[in-house]
């Protein structure tokens, strides 16, 4: 259990967004965003580009406070919380990059590591453990001392994850981990995705706009069309879903902010 994030609490949302306003500047992104995801389910946020899917990640991990409305995330209101409260909560939290963001200089392990050195806590033989351990979750044993270009785009996402879940997050939070990725790549990271979630038993929240992917991964879905959660459901009560704009979504056409 990561420090700082607290025994997970059964009994409250694993994120929570009451009556949420965001946005940059005088721009409005979300208006009105209200939003739960249970502990231990597979939650993906799909929409077209541009729809506020980001700006609904910055405002879980902290990285934008809302205009109005309250976040919660494991019971805690962290809308109001200071950087250092923050950082604390964050260390519950893995993160999977929509491009892996490992750093180019450093190695695989010393990537999957950095988390651990970063917290100056941890002796070099614990984190050597963890640094195996994690790579084997995620089918990358061996790879430590290879340096991010010897690496395909899928081996990259899956040593982002490596490094994601070094601290045994209870909430794991992925941008877009299959763009980019071939058809075979793509199925793999699925696959893994959902191995994580019951090894880990942690929370996933994925934010995405790969249809097949959903429907594979998730336990419940939400769409976000024009500032608001113009739908959330189950991938079936997705497919049948009566209302055209999630409709226009499935069949990739042109969403009307009037439908």
């Amino acid at each position: 259990m990561s420090k700082g994030f607290g025994e997970t609490d059964l009994n409250v949302p694993a994120i929570e967004l009451i009556d949420v306003v965001a946005g940059y500047g005088d721009k409005i992104i979300l208006d009105g965003i209200n939003l739960e995801v249970n502990h231990g389910e597979i939650f993906t946020i799909i929409g077209l580009s541009g729809s506020g899917k980001s700006t609904l990640l910055k405002l879980i991990i902290g990285f934008l406070k809302p205009r109005s409305g309250m976040v919660r995330v494991n019971g805690k209101n962290i809308t109001r919380m200071s950087e250092r409260q923050m950082n604390r909560i964050r260390r519950g939290m893995g993160m999977v990059f929509q491009h892996a963001a490992l750093f180019d200089s450093l190695t695989v392990y010393d990537n999957v590591a950095f988390p651990l050195v970063y917290r100056r806590e941890i002796p070099a033989k614990k984190i050597n453990r963890i640094v195996h351990d994690k790579l084997e979750d995620v089918d990358m044993e061996g790879t430590g001392r290879l340096m991010p270009f010897e690496l395909s785009g899928g081996m990259q996402k899956r040593v982002g994850l490596a490094r994601a879940l070094a601290e045994n997050p209870r909430l794991i939070l992925y941008d877009e981990p299959t763009t980019g990725l071939d058809p075979v790549i793509t199925n793999n990271i699925n696959g893994l995705i959902v191995r994580t979630r019951d090894r880990y038993d942690a929370t996933s929240l994925v934010i995405s706009h790969d249809m097949e992917s959903v429907l594979k991964v998730s336990d419940r879905v939400g769409v976000l069309v024009y500032k608001k959660l113009a739908f959330i459901g189950t991938p079936d009560e997705l497919l049948s879903s009566e209302k055209p704009e999630v409709q226009a979504f499935i069949r990739g056409e042109e969403i009307l902010e009037h439908s």
